[in-house]
């Protein structure tokens, strides 16, 4: 009651901490953060282990029980699951909402980095993350036209998702259903017997003639040049002429036993817009900043972008979407 009898008392002095905490509300209100979906920090952890070719059932004996077995003492663990897929082993710890996250996220890589060792030897390090709501993509768009997948993806790279990667609180632009260049080099397995080589021995002797390294410095007097071997493999049709090995004074080269192929990496993705093949980006903001300020920037900077592509290729965002977004942000501001 004596908030109540000085207000009675003192009726100005009420009125001026009322009008106060008014101004403050007023004041902090632009500087308040607008969000579809605010950030939370849900105690979650995240432990992904990729091992390629290997099937799911020694994914589970090789990493997934190892993990498992190496945080299940952890103090604060709430649930513990775990899937075993070809290739690829992933444990997710959800803990007590009592436990602080980046503690227990600490935790999680101390107790993996233990059993490191024990993984077979062409396992890949280690991925842990606690869940975080901010790395949801927060736009989605789609680059088509009349044009090869490769070079659409060759455009969406360099034209698009670098420029939006410049601009502030984008945090990350991924793409989706891309196909990017590769060199492949199919060999003839009856020309390797006849010639009595290996795949190793061919891998090897590529490896080895397409390689830049550093050549140390020479002086020369009052001055100092930085040498290097300039050894990388810049045209296709110079893979043709790697030499493999020597046999009774001849020369073997890659081309005597295979050819050179230009093409995309293997496809594991698709991505269409209407049925037609197209390349996704998505856009991931910074953690913490204001997802509408983002994709008011992104939206004027691929209003710009799309004067300075090619004709033929468009930028779609979907008026679904764009409907949703907006719609969602004036309900938010409302």
């Amino acid at each position: 009651m004596k908030l109540a009898d000085v207000s009675v008392k003192r009726p100005v002095f009420a009125i001026m901490m009322t009008a106060a905490l008014i101004l403050l509300g007023a004041v902090s209100y632009k500087d308040l953060g607008l969000d579809l979906m605010p950030k939370t920090d849900q105690p979650v952890v995240n432990v992904q282990v990729q091992l390629p070719g290997a099937s799911a059932e020694e994914v589970e004996t090789q990493i997934t029980k190892r993990i498992e077995e190496a945080v299940n003492t952890i103090s604060g663990i709430d649930e513990l699951r775990a899937s075993s897929n070809q290739g690829q082993g992933q444990v997710n710890i959800v803990f007590t909402l009592e436990r602080d996250i980046e503690a227990a996220t600490q935790d999680v890589r101390d107790k993996v980095a233990t059993i490191i060792s024990q993984f077979p030897r062409d396992a890949r390090a280690p991925q842990i993350q606690k869940q975080d709501p901010d790395a949801s993509p927060i736009l989605q768009f789609n680059v088509f036209g009349p044009r090869s997948q490769k070079e659409i993806t060759q455009i969406a790279d360099k034209q698009i998702k670098q420029v939006l990667e410049t601009l502030k609180d984008v945090g990350a632009v991924n793409l989706q259903g891309e196909r990017k260049r590769e060199i492949q080099l199919l060999m003839n397995a009856d020309r390797l017997n006849a010639y009595g080589l290996s795949v190793d021995q061919v891998r090897t002797a590529v490896t080895r003639q397409n390689v830049e390294v550093p050549g140390g410095n020479f002086i020369a007097g009052p001055s100092e040049v930085a040498l290097r071997t300039m050894g990388r493999i810049k045209n296709v049709d110079d893979f043709n002429r790697v030499v493999i090995a020597y046999r009774e004074g001849s020369v073997i080269t890659f081309a005597d036993i295979g050819r050179v192929q230009d093409t995309v990496q293997e496809i594991r993705q698709t991505n269409k817009l209407n049925g037609v093949p197209s390349v996704g980006l998505q856009v991931r903001k910074q953690s913490g900043t204001n997802t509408v300020e983002v994709v008011d920037r992104v939206l004027a900077k691929l209003d710009q972008i799309q004067t300075t592509l090619p004709a033929d290729l468009k930028i779609s965002i979907g008026n679904d979407q764009s409907r949703f977004i907006r719609r969602s942000f004036e309900d938010i501001r409302d």
